[in-house]
């Protein structure tokens, strides 16, 4: 049998940015084009990154760097990032976005409206580095020629970054299918629905679970929809920590049988349907034996709303949803609406 091999790590937008602007740095001061650079990471610890070309003109030098995600499927995952710096005659560093990076358009993002979307993470980590070799005023500009395409793959525009992508990272290193950068990004939509006033954030699966509850908020924007995947806990413990005040949750019926079991990360790695449990369910909700009997063979939770007559339906779908709202009322102190999805 063919060993498993363990996935390989990447650097952040962030980091390329920085690396990139360390080598640019370096030119502009006189020293030789580099064909790799090292630099510090915001939590601790170094790494280094190759330098694909460097170009310098009179009081400017300019590097690029190709983006390696490791083994994520980032949109990101081999773009280049170009970093120009210049000597600017006032003191501190200023940013600027030039191609392919985006521009803020709504609050809730630690940034200006008007900035380049270059997070504060990658700020300062390309400050700290650029400060160990120079004190003086500079103007560093990030630029993504493939920019403006990648963003369309992403959710960019839905928090208001508009015209190309983000320069992002907290620790510099982007690990493979990161549950933590899945949760960063819901952080990152919700705090711009809050900075919006949004009177409601809606939380669901996907984007047909958005569709249909859409139906029931027609007046709510893009924002107010935010997608948790299999990581409803990780969501409804967000909402708390961020002060969301009212919440609607909509669970289709396979990951709300796990929920009301008390499963608040319902991928399928994780926890499995347990049809006694639901049996159990179905015997509280005073459900027909012959649906009982069902529900000790069924293999998928839709086989409960396409097998079950509908007045059972109706008796286990209530329970179902009480015992959701319960379990995710553990973790969400707030104004809770659940709503179980049948009908998808």
């Amino acid at each position: 049998m063919k060993e498993a091999t363990a996935l390989r790590t990447g650097l952040s937008t962030g980091s390329c940015a920085t690396a990139a602007a360390v080598a640019a740095l370096r030119v502009l001061l006189g020293g030789d084009a580099p064909r790799s650079v090292w630099f510090t990471l915001p939590r601790d610890g170094e790494r280094s990154m190759n330098i694909l070309r460097t170009e310098h003109g009179r009081g400017w030098a300019e590097a690029t760097v190709r983006k390696d995600g490791g083994d994520d499927p980032d949109a990101t995952h081999g773009a280049l990032i170009r970093v120009r710096v210049a000597f600017a005659a006032t003191p501190g560093i200023a940013f600027r976005g030039g191609e392919g990076v985006g521009r803020v358009t709504l609050p809730g993002l630690g940034l200006e409206v008007g900035e380049p979307a270059i997070n504060p993470v990658p700020r300062r980590m390309m400050a700290q580095n650029l400060r160990r070799l120079y004190q003086g005023g500079l103007e560093v500009t990030v630029s993504v020629p493939e920019g403006r395409s990648i963003a369309r793959r992403t959710f960019n525009e839905k928090v208001g970054v508009v015209g190309g992508i983000s320069i992002l990272g907290t620790t510099g290193i982007v690990h493979p299918f990161s549950h933590e950068a899945f949760v960063e990004c819901m952080r990152r939509e919700m705090e711009v629905a809050l900075a919006m006033k949004l009177p409601r954030l809606v939380l669901n699966s996907g984007k047909r679970s958005e569709l249909a509850i859409r139906a029931r908020y027609p007046a709510l924007p893009d924002q107010a929809f935010i997608h948790y995947g299999n990581f409803i806990g990780d969501a409804l413990r967000l909402a708390q920590q961020l002060g969301v005040r009212r919440l609607t949750l909509g669970v289709m019926m396979g990951k709300a049988v796990k929920l009301a079991a008390g499963f608040d990360n319902t991928h399928s790695h994780q926890v499995t349907m347990d049809r006694q449990f639901v049996s159990r369910l179905a015997q509280e909700a005073e459900c027909s034996a012959q649906s009982i009997g069902l529900i000790a063979n069924i293999n998928m939770a839709r086989q409960l709303i396409t097998d079950l007559p509908p007045s059972d339906l109706e008796r286990l779908s209530a329970l179902i949803s009480r015992r959701c709202h319960a379990t995710a009322s553990r973790i969400y102190g707030g104004e809770l609406e659940f709503i179980l999805l049948t009908n998808l």
